[in-house]
């Protein structure tokens, strides 16, 4: 929910991004760890997934 109370709907990687983080406060991560972390790639793609979650 947000401070409106109203429910906030994420897709499954959005949701996935926002609980790494959340589980990592504090600690700062490069597009290259995200991207193996959230997305399982061990090289960064080309293109913008993580960008449009940003």
């Amino acid at each position: 929910m947000n401070d409106k109370g109203e429910n906030i709907y994420l897709t499954a990687k959005e949701f996935d991004l926002l609980y790494f983080l959340f589980c990592h406060k504090g600690q700062v991560f490069t597009k290259d760890q995200l991207y193996a972390s959230i997305w399982s790639y061990n090289n960064v793609p080309e293109g913008s997934n993580l960008t449009s979650f940003m």
